[in-house]
């Protein structure tokens, strides 16, 4: 977020309107930042990681810059020279009454590079906002507007040791050493049977089901049942309906089952 990020989007205004080849390099690095993040491993699912993390593709941060730049100019936050390049409203331009008129008219463009410069691709990405969002007062607002288009982070992905938080998130993606794993998501082994002789080692197993974990399987419902249904949703992803506190406890318990399991070393 500091030295990474600053960097690779600087100047996205100008251009965020670029191909997507040109945004998959730095998608790239994007991506390789969320597996650094979650310890995801090379072949883990970029959607599992984009849910893990709730982190914006490039281009989604680049459209958003995009469109709160558009918010400044149509606002009169920049120099007037930026806003009189800017196109009227259609209710402006047309005297009948259209289910867009609040929509800005689209410059004509007849060419590709034209059509991906900053006013017509901002206009277009305006005209798509909801209403109530173009409408916001302050800058702050339409901000906030923006921010929550997009699903909020789990607080607890990011919650507990390095080592155990990293195993509990590769459960959670389908990229751990679980055998249903390495067989039907990472393809490296032909045999999702766990070692206990039953057929598939998920993660249901794992933490519900294996006898060879009984003992320590014990301490993990007596931690959470207290507080919690213990269900498989619950032990990956805690209990949207709990305090933070709560939920803490059953991820305690949970990265305190996996470390003592020993199936991860």
């Amino acid at each position: 977020s500091s030295f990474v990020l600053p960097i690779m989007e600087y100047g996205n205004v100008v251009w965020g309107g670029s191909f997507d080849c040109d945004f998959a390099k730095l998608e790239k690095i994007n991506i390789d930042t969320m597996r650094l993040i979650t310890g995801a491993t090379a072949r883990s699912n970029i959607s599992k990681l984009n849910e893990e993390t709730a982190f914006l593709t490039i281009r989604e941060r680049s459209e958003n810059a995009i469109l709160v730049m558009l918010y400044k100019i149509k606002s009169s936050l920049t120099p007037q020279y930026l806003t009189d390049l800017l196109p009227p409203e259609n209710c402006k331009v047309i005297q009948y009454s259209l289910r867009n008129n609040k929509d800005i008219k689209v410059p004509f463009t007849r060419l590709e590079v034209f059509k991906r410069s900053f006013f017509p691709a901002a206009i277009r990405l305006w005209n798509k906002l909801d209403e109530m969002v173009r409408s916001r007062q302050t800058l702050a607002l339409f901000k906030v507007s923006l921010k929550q288009r997009y699903p909020e982070p789990n607080i607890l992905y990011f919650y507990g040791q390095r080592w155990a938080s990293v195993h509990h998130s590769r459960i959670r993606m389908g990229c751990s050493k679980l055998n249903y794993d390495l067989c039907y998501k990472l393809y490296v082994t032909d045999d999702p049977a766990c070692q206990c002789g039953a057929a598939m080692e998920t993660a249901y197993h794992f933490f519900l089901e294996c006898p060879n974990f009984n003992q320590i399987r014990g301490i993990l419902l007596a931690t959470i049942e207290p507080v919690s249904e213990c269900n498989i949703n619950v032990i990956l992803n805690g209990n949207k309906h709990l305090s933070k506190a709560n939920n803490y406890t059953i991820f305690d318990a949970v990265h305190a089952f996996i470390i003592s399991s020993n199936r991860f070393l």
